[in-house]
């Protein structure tokens, strides 16, 4: 007779368990022999040795745990509202933001172009940019230097200002040189009169005029003299600044010479005039630091007849 499976494996697990009790069933497995066991310990003696571990120093140096370090505060700009936006539906003047400017601080402004631009009004947003230039005499070297690169970047993506050549205002950038002309000075009066056109918005016609000595001084080495001045006799013109023709780079001591005598100018209009401009590259001080309501003003100002000779 044939034994099935089931009963086959279920006799050999009771005869391995039947065996295993039986040698086994006497055995304590639990108890060591022959071994002295420690007391348990609960942690007791760290709490109570502490102290002892760790003696109080009587004679350390004081440390006053009550003046703790102020962080330094960060300045915070209110949100800007619907109002000080202005009309969006308008089409903004040069002179859009100059109230809310006097009135406001350099980050405040900042913080309004910002929003603009969020908005997709970009004119509008230069325009509160050039506000920050022209408009804030308290405004930081930070502040300045974050208006200026949102206008180079800003600047280039619009359309100038004026779309009417028959709006330009003629003005003629002079130099003065006691020695015969040359290319390089040229040149360099050429790139400064395009200059200015640009940055003004088209508002300005420059025309470069190089004037020269008609007698020796017998000075080795004389300066170049700047000034702008109205296209008509009788006109105003800017203060004269003199440059060394001798200058490692002409063109930028140039382009920084009419800087200072525009801004000099610009000054008895007003406008606050730009400390430390020494450390800013000389192209920057006319694409980014003379505003185009500035040039506007300029040229308005020095194409009236004046009174007496400057």
């Amino acid at each position: 007779m044939r034994v099935p499976w089931p009963i086959i494996f279920i006799s050999l697990i009771g005869v391995i368990l039947i065996t295993w009790f039986m040698h086994t069933g006497d055995m304590d497995f639990m108890t060591p022999e022959e071994i002295t066991l420690a007391p348990e310990d609960f942690g007791a003696d760290l709490a109570v040795g502490a102290p002892v571990m760790q003696p109080k120093i009587k004679n350390g140096p004081k440390i006053d745990l009550t003046a703790q370090p102020v962080d330094d505060e960060v300045p915070v700009v209110t949100e800007i509202t619907d109002e000080e936006l202005g009309d969006l539906e308008s089409a903004p003047g040069l002179d859009e933001y100059r109230q809310y400017a006097l009135n406001h601080s350099a980050a405040k402004l900042l913080a309004l172009s910002s929003t603009l631009q969020a908005r997709g009004d970009f004119q509008r947003a230069l325009l509160a940019l050039e506000r920050v230039i022209d408009s804030c005499p308290q405004a930081s070297s930070e502040e300045l230097k974050q208006a200026s690169a949102d206008i180079a970047s800003l600047s280039p993506t619009l359309p100038r200002w004026n779309v009417d050549p028959g709006g330009e205002r003629s003005l003629i950038l002079r130099f003065g040189s006691w020695k015969t002309t040359n290319e390089e000075l040229k040149t360099a009066a050429l790139e400064i009169a395009t200059l200015i056109r640009k940055n003004s918005g088209d508002q300005l016609k420059i025309i470069p005029k190089v004037e020269g000595a008609s007698t020796e001084t017998g000075v080795a080495d004389p300066s170049i003299v700047i000034w702008i001045s109205g296209s008509q006799n009788g006109h105003s013109k800017t203060g004269l600044i003199p440059v060394r023709s001798d200058s490692e780079n002409l063109t930028d001591a140039l382009i920084r010479g009419t800087f200072l005598s525009v801004r000099g100018y610009l000054a008895n209009l007003g406008y606050p005039f730009l400390r430390g401009s020494e450390s800013i590259p000389a192209v920057e001080l006319l694409n980014r630091h003379i505003t185009r309501s500035m040039w506007r003003d300029l040229a308005i100002a020095l194409t009236k007849e004046s009174k007496s000779s400057n």
